[in-house]
């Protein structure tokens, strides 16, 4: 719940949404990939009041919004123990009914990216002294950023640069035991998020090239 500047509450959010898609194995059940698509529709849609200083959090009523979009995953083997998860997501995100002026027909919802891409591969070793280890690599393409919001006078068209995460890992496997080694943003970029927050911008960085030891039994 939130609460106008007037000192009423918000209305309650209703809506209703379709989705649609088809799924299917390949290759003697190798590979598999699926498509959907779908459209949500919200009425009493929120965002933040443009007249909001940095320690205020009133919201303001939009109209409807609609969210209409695609999703494509693939995974499979590409060779003997190489393996690949990717999926691709394109999303459109806008008023499509207003009563506020602020927020007209068409402007862009903020704190999402059209796109989305990611992929993750992974090669196991069955064989010799690497026998029970895996190597592991992937990334993160977000395309397109809108920032977040926080009483924006811009109608939230200030964009934020596209983002790229590159992923690591090593594991190791014996028996009921299993040992990995993740490495996140692995070119340690500088990756944030952030918004228009008044006459000025908040941006929220992200962790510097980490690392994560972890170890797991199973019983």
């Amino acid at each position: 719940m939130g609460m106008l500047r007037s000192g009423k509450k918000v209305k309650p959010i209703t809506g209703n949404n379709w989705e649609a898609g088809i799924k299917r194995n390949w290759f003697n059940n190798r590979w598999s990939t699926s498509l959907t698509v779908y459209q949500i529709l919200k009425d009493n849609e929120t965002s933040s009041d443009p007249q909001n200083t940095p320690q205020e959090s009133y919201l303001i009523q939009v109209g409807q919004s609609k969210s209409k979009g695609v999703e494509i995953d693939v995974q499979g083997e590409i060779v003997k123990n190489l393996s690949v998860i990717a999926n691709y997501a394109y999303t459109d995100y806008k008023v499509s009914k207003s009563v506020n002026e602020s927020r007209p027909v068409g402007t862009r919802l903020p704190g999402y990216a059209k796109q989305n891409f990611n992929i993750w591969l992974k090669y196991k070793f069955t064989q010799g002294m690497l026998d029970g280890f895996s190597l592991s690599a992937g990334q993160t393409s977000q395309l397109d950023r809108s920032s977040w919001n926080w009483g924006s006078t811009l109608n939230n068209t200030q964009s934020l640069p596209d983002y790229f995460r590159f992923d690591a890992a090593l594991g190791w496997r014996k028996n009921n035991l299993n040992l990995a080694l993740n490495i996140y943003n692995v070119f340690d970029r500088y990756l944030y998020s952030g918004s228009p927050y008044g006459n000025y911008y908040y941006w929220q960085s992200e962790a510097p090239r980490n690392f994560r030891l972890s170890m797991s039994y199973s019983f």
